[in-house]
């Protein structure tokens, strides 16, 4: 094996690393040579657990010379349990954990090539006491505001793509601080999916919820002036209540893609209409997941879907792909979901607004998707 030529050694290194990843720690044992090989490709991706020995473990590797640590391009903490959203005692850290954790995150200095960084955290809202303080935390929270005060204080190399999955909506002073922004600044890629507590009803009122989309995300959003891509994903609608401040621009976005947003044109500075026709000279990929436009309490509807994906059209003239998803629902109106507000309970979906434009809608997305088409075949 060791008389194989290094290209050769390579080529076998990559095709098992493909197969699967877990076998590149058996294949360096086979020769010194495969050793040197298979080396990098282990350490390019590392995955980091919510437990102390995982915790242990990455700081160890920070400690394993340049040979080690210029090996790793890309972080990844995964704290959500494997049986999804049934978690147990078994699935927490707690405190032992959070300290082991943040000792280990406090050293991603030392990865002078590290490029991707992604958050998993635990796919759990631990309901709290209502009250915008949030005095009663949990792990969850705790372990996710720990981490990122380590990261302001012991900041990572310059990032060009940054996950964050399952962020609790709760409020804190540490996004608006300087020290945390300036992680966003150099980044092409931003990933952030937010978990709200949207079991309760007349949750669209609790003060956390609508102080963390209000002034929270816009606060991290607006030094990530550098974006090409940019992916923002809530379980709860969002937009209106709790609204969304989107007077930013990213001067080089050219992929957007939202879950859950409401689009209202009651007011300009929270229009996420508005939002994405600002970015038409960059657009080339959008995505809307399971969003909807508004109608208010009176459930007028001033601006229906029909009329938004004409806008669209004409306003986006580099735009080469577009995904809609439709909202659940147990009628069929299409992608397009319409929605009012019952005030102090929920969000309600109108069906009978959604069933009266249907027709209007699937024109328009026709006339829509007909124009992209054209674009993208006349492209190079």
């Amino acid at each position: 094996m060791s008389n194989l030529p290094v290209e050769l050694l390579l080529a076998i290194a990559h095709w098992v690393k493909d197969l699967d990843s877990s076998l590149l720690f058996n294949l360096r044992l086979v020769s010194k040579t495969l050793n040197a090989v298979a080396a990098p490709l282990v350490l390019r991706a590392v995955t980091v657990g919510d437990d102390v020995q995982s915790a242990d473990g990455f700081a160890c590797l920070q400690a394993g010379g340049a040979a080690t640590t210029n090996a790793v391009q890309e972080v990844v903490f995964q704290g959500n349990p494997a049986q999804g959203h049934v978690w147990g005692e078994e699935d927490i850290s707690g405190e032992a954990g959070r300290a082991a954790l943040c000792i280990a995150f406090s050293g991603l200095a030392k990865f002078r090539n590290l490029r991707i960084l992604r958050f998993e955290f635990h796919n759990y809202f631990h309901r709290l006491r209502d009250s915008p303080t949030l005095n009663d935390t949990s792990h969850f929270l705790d372990l996710q505001l720990e981490l990122f005060a380590v990261l302001a204080a012991h900041p990572p190399p310059p990032l060009v793509s940054l996950t964050l999955i399952n962020i609790t909506a709760a409020p804190h002073s540490l996004y608006i601080s300087e020290a945390f922004q300036n992680i966003f600044r150099p980044l092409r890629t931003l990933h952030i999916s937010v978990i709200c507590d949207n079991q309760r009803a007349g949750a669209y009122q609790q003060a956390p919820l609508c102080d963390f989309w209000e002034v929270s995300v816009p606060s991290v959003l607006k030094s990530a002036t550098c974006l090409t891509s940019l992916n923002i994903r809530s379980d709860f609608p969002v937009g209106v209540r709790p609204a969304v401040p989107m007077t930013i621009h990213f001067p080089a976005l050219t992929v957007l893609s939202l879950r859950n947003f409401i689009l209202d044109p009651a007011h300009a500075d929270y229009d996420i209409l508005e939002f994405i026709v600002r970015h038409k000279s960059t657009l080339t990929r959008l995505e809307l997941d399971e969003c909807a436009v508004y109608g208010g309490e009176p459930r007028t509807y001033p601006r229906p879907w029909h009329a938004v994906l004409h806008r669209l059209r004409d306003e986006l003239v580099g735009l080469h792909t577009l995904h809609l998803t439709p909202v659940e629902s147990y009628v069929d109106p299409g992608p397009f979901g319409y929605l009012a507000l019952l005030p102090g309970t929920y969000y309600l979906e109108d069906y009978q607004a959604a069933t009266e434009a249907k027709d209007l809608n699937k024109a328009a997305l026709q006339s829509m998707m007909s124009t992209v088409y054209s674009r993208r075949a006349q492209d190079p």
